[in-house]
């Protein structure tokens, strides 16, 4: 298990072994216990950000990436995809 983020009220684990967790396990202190969140993406009213799971292509491969999301659970483009599309619409970036 290795934990992407912990804050006093969320820890945020992602599973690299799928054995008896979640393959992403969001944990919110309620009450001074850790009680594991259900659902994805999960939203985090603390940091008005949502983390979910998503499928990455890059150069022929593909692998299990975290996502950013807003509050309509709609994935925040990463910064390959703004550039792609900039590049569709625009051409080359000045300067380059």
């Amino acid at each position: 298990m290795r934990s992407l983020f912990q804050s006093p009220e969320l820890i945020c684990n992602l599973q690299i072994q799928r054995d008896q967790h979640q393959p992403l396990e969001v944990y919110k202190l309620v009450n001074g216990f850790y009680q594991l969140q259900i659902g994805e993406p999960f939203w985090m009213q603390e940091v008005g950000l949502g983390i979910g799971r998503g499928i990455n292509s890059n150069g022929g491969l593909e692998r299990e990436v975290l996502y950013w999301y807003n509050q309509q659970s709609s994935r925040y483009q990463t910064a390959d995809e703004l550039l792609t599309q900039y590049r569709q619409q625009f051409g080359e970036l000045p300067g380059s």
